[in-house]
């Protein structure tokens, strides 16, 4: 087999490797997301002393 027939016989499983490897760079983006948001929402509530915790 040639370069150029190599080339273009694996051009549609490159493609469905690309799109895969799209799905999980998102997936990792969206995840990294969350755990910032997770993080933010945290710092912004207000922290319950043990003390009235215990009395609740």
């Amino acid at each position: 087999y040639t370069f150029v027939e190599t080339v273009s016989f694996m051009h549609g499983p490159l493609v469905a490797r690309a799109v895969g490897g799209m799905f999980f760079v998102t997936g990792m983006a969206i995840m990294i997301y969350n755990v910032y948001m997770t993080i933010r929402q945290a710092k912004r509530e207000n922290p319950v002393s043990v003390a009235v915790a215990a009395h609740a």
